[in-house]
C-alpha cells in the first residue's frame, strides 16, 4: 500500500498583499471614503480613493490576473455581490471597488 498522497492546502488569501481603490461612479459626495474606511477597518491597504466617470452598470469589486480569491474576500468583507475582471482604466496591480451606491 501506498500512501495516498496529501492534498495541496490552498494558498492563503492574505489583505495585506494587495491593495484597493476605491472608486465613486455616481454624484454623491463621500461615498468613495466612506467606503474605504470599511476597506481599512476590514485590514485592507486603500491605495486610492477617486471618483469614476468610465461608466460602470453595478457595483462591483474588479481585480487583475491572480487576484480573484482576494477579490472574493473584498467582496464579502463589503456586502458586494459582483466581482468582475479588471477593466480599461483600471489598475492591473490592485483590486477596484466601483461604487453606485453604499454596499
Amino acid at each position: 500500500d501506498s500512501p495516498s498522497p496529501s492534498p495541496k492546502p490552498k494558498p492563503t488569501v492574505s489583505r495585506d498583499d494587495v491593495s484597493v481603490s476605491v472608486l465613486n461612479a455616481t454624484r454623491t459626495v463621500g461615498l468613495a471614503r466612506q467606503v474605504a474606511d470599511r476597506v481599512t477597518k476590514a485590514g485592507w491597504t486603500v491605495a486610492t480613493v477617486a471618483n469614476w466617470r468610465s461608466g460602470a452598470s453595478q457595483t462591483a469589486v474588479h481585480f487583475g490576473r491572480g487576484d480573484r480569491a482576494e477579490a472574493r474576500l473584498l467582496a464579502k468583507d463589503l456586502g458586494i455581490d459582483a466581482v468582475l475582471p479588471a477593466t480599461d482604466g483600471m489598475r492591473s496591480d490592485r483590486l477596484t471597488v466601483i461604487l453606485l451606491g453604499l454596499p
